[in-house]
């Protein structure tokens, strides 16, 4: 066994590597640039060295420096951790050459592994299945367009040589091709020095699955339960979850035995992951593979009670695993989320400086805190913004969600902006909504971490009385100029523009469900469902010359449309009311075709978004409508036990109060600017009170 190992890395995961050395009996060797100095990994190393200056290629990602400090110390071995060099191939044959162990694979393997072109022709070679694309690289637009005319549009342009994001280009059509091939050329050159690129099919709702396993240099070879990440931003994880939902005991061991083939194939040594995606019939495709320890690798830990930076430890010493497939039993659901130092209203920038208050919950059974800060810290702007990671194991998914928010709830740190993750309303609004609210020209204002937990977030004007009835645009004769009923400028209807708002005051004109639909979801991603469902109704004088007049008008059978689509080609199920149609909010086709909407999304394991609107009380049909409130709302709790998330939109004109019942339990509320929830609007209420009724504005 080693007697000192230096760990190549800052931050958590170094503390973490830091701490099982010492539960080990292992002395612990530090590398630190002179901005961390002070940094906890640094104090809690039985040794520690600078390497050099603040910037990361002055340091962390200097090869010379860590290998110079390794020796100076006589550490026998080097872990790496995430990130910097981790996943190094130079560094790795820089550091064997010397007789230093690296804890990891060969650095054969990670060059072999960190070229995705060639990763992919080495499993498409193990009989592993892969995302249809091209064969190796692409290397001019003439041999992409060969690739997308077999395969189809949209397609994914990836860097060879790297990941997270750098040097990925989608292309959804062939006119857009050229742009985008050059830019994911060029950015590829500057990140990873490398500008070869490859193709992948854009496969919409898919799920990202990936298995983590370990293999001795003896050739045991352990897989453990699958992780899912539920959620990204930029192409990072935010939330990690395991075991993955939907997935089966019989789809587990599929996924066991692909990667089992897939690490024998390639002479895999010590802990890895690899990263599938899974269509809707429940096929697997390799993505790639990850040759280090995973950022999420707690969730795995905490689900199977293995510490796994001690078995890298173990295995890299050349000791054979003391575990087999059949010991593993999984402990109910774990799920992690990672906290960010940065500033959401900037594009989440990095937020620096000196944290002057810190409070981690002291948690209990099933918690765990990954950190590398304490209070009086500085955050440097050198390096990741992640500071931490909050993670909870309970006996299911909805315990240790649950369980999370309440951690997050108690998390304090000021000093530093931070994601916003107190519950899932906020770290599922930093990303999902926040595209949609982009989408949708909301006035915003993204919550932060205080010193407080946020309930319920209201985005914008909400709740807002306005002056004037939100009837659509009035036109000129001449039908050149459009007449703001809120402002009252007159202006080009050009200039309405694809939102339809105001150009002056901002005032957002009605929207028909299928403008909606082409300002929310990507492009040709929408699928209506129950599109046929539609009623008459005899007891309501006129009531069928009504409803034809509004299918007419709104190209709409019934007054709401329902079906799933893809947001940044996150898959969602959706329900629009359409204003115009003027049938009343909640009728018995209505409240059905929500009701149903939401099956579908628990039954797919997918976010629910629901633009609400009201037609008008004189066509609500009465009792109706509270028998439907009844329907969606014994659906909605089942959906919400199953952790699964719902986005509100109130929109503008006013939200009828039965709509509205059912609406506010969204986890997120937003409103359009002057949208009003209320059984009557303002002008009825002031007709019957004979009075004026006072502005309210809250945002």
């Amino acid at each position: 066994m080693f007697k000192k190992v230096l760990v190549a890395n800052r931050g958590e995961i170094a503390v973490r590597i830091i701490r099982t050395l010492r539960e080990m009996g292992i002395q612990s060797v530090a590398v630190y640039s002179t901005a961390d100095k002070d940094s906890l990994h640094v104090q809690l190393a039985d040794e520690a060295v600078a390497i050099g200056g603040p910037r990361a290629q002055d340091s962390y990602l200097d090869m010379n420096n860590i290998l110079s400090a390794a020796l100076l110390t006589g550490a026998e071995a080097i872990h790496p951790g995430y990130g910097f060099l981790s996943e190094n191939d130079m560094f790795a044959e820089m550091v064997t050459a010397v007789g230093i162990k690296w804890i990891g694979p060969s650095s054969e393997v990670i060059a072999l592994m960190g070229n995705k072109a060639q990763a992919r022709e080495a499993m498409r070679k193990a009989d592993v299945p892969v995302i249809p694309g091209s064969e190796g690289f692409v290397r001019d637009i003439e041999a992409v367009e060969s690739v997308a005319n077999k395969i189809g549009y949209p397609i994914l342009l990836k860097a060879a040589a790297g990941g997270g994001g750098k040097g990925m280009r989608f292309v959804y059509h062939q006119d857009e091709l050229a742009s985008q091939f050059a830019d994911a050329q060029h950015e590829a050159q500057a990140a990873f020095g490398d500008d070869h690129l490859y193709v992948e099919k854009v496969m919409t709702n898919v799920r990202h699955i990936e298995m983590q396993i370990l293999r001795d240099q003896q050739g045991n070879i352990v897989y453990l339960p699958e992780r899912n990440c539920s959620l990204q931003r930029k192409n990072q994880k935010l939330i990690e979850e395991t075991p993955a939902v939907g997935v089966s005991e019989q789809q587990r061991a599929e996924l066991g035995a692909i990667s089992k083939r897939a690490v024998d194939a390639i002479g895999y040594e010590n802990t890895g992951t690899i990263e599938f995606l899974q269509d809707e019939s429940g096929h697997f495709y390799f993505m790639e593979m990850n040759t280090r320890i995973q950022v999420e690798h707690p969730v795995t830990e905490m689900l199977v009670n293995i510490d796994l930076v001690r078995m890298q430890i173990l295995i890299a010493a050349g000791e054979s695993l003391q575990i087999k497939q059949s010991d593993l039993r999984m402990q109910g659901h774990v799920i992690e989320a990672r906290l960010n130092a940065e500033v959401p209203e900037t594009g989440f920038l990095p937020s620096t400086g000196t944290i002057d208050h810190l409070f981690w919950p002291n948690g209990g059974l099933g918690s765990r805190i990954d950190t590398g800060i304490y209070e009086h810290d500085q955050i440097k702007p050198y390096y990741d913004a992640m500071i931490g990671k909050v993670i909870a194991q309970d006996d299911n998914r909805t315990l240790a969600i649950q369980k999370l928010r309440r951690l997050l709830a108690e998390t304090q740190i000021d000093g530093v902006q931070t994601t916003e993750v107190s519950n899932s309303i906020c770290y599922m609004m930093l990303t999902l909504l926040r595209v949609i609210l982009i989408r949708l020209i909301l006035k915003m204002s993204f919550c932060q971490i205080g010193k407080s937990s946020l309930r319920r977030v209201t985005m914008g004007a909400a709740h807002q009385f306005k002056n004037e009835p939100s009837d659509a645009a009035k036109r000129v004769p001449d039908g050149l100029f459009v007449d703001c009923p809120y402002c009252h400028t007159h202006f080009y209807e050009k200039q309405l523009g694809k939102y339809k708002v105001c150009p002056n005051c901002g005032y957002g004109f009605r929207l028909t469900a299928h403008e909606r639909v082409a300002q929310v979801l990507d492009d040709h991603s929408f699928v209506e469902t129950n599109a046929e469902l539609s009623l008459q109704n005899p007891d309501f004088p006129g009531y069928a010359d009504k409803l034809h007049k509004a299918q007419r008008t709104t190209k709409l059978r019934d007054a709401v449309m329902t079906g799933t689509g893809t947001v940044k080609g996150q898959a969602v199920a959706v329900g629009i009311m359409d204003s115009h149609f003027v049938m009343g909010s909640l009728g018995t086709i209505v409240g059905e075709k929500i009701t149903r909407l939401f099956e579908l999304a628990l039954q797919e394991k997918l976010p629910v978004i629901l633009f609400t609107a009201s037609g008008g009380a004189r066509m609500q049909e009465g009792i109706q409508s509270l028998m439907q409130m009844a329907k969606i709302s014994g659906v909605l709790a089942r959906f919400q036990q199953a952790g699964l998330f719902y986005l509100v939109v109130l929109t503008d004109p006013t939200t009828g109060g039965v709509t509205a019942s059912f609406a506010m339990d969204g986890d997120v509320t937003l409103a359009e600017p002057h949208a009003l929830i209320g059984f009557a609007g303002r002008r009825v209420i002031e007709q019957t009170l004979h009075e004026n009724y006072l502005m309210i504005s809250t945002s």
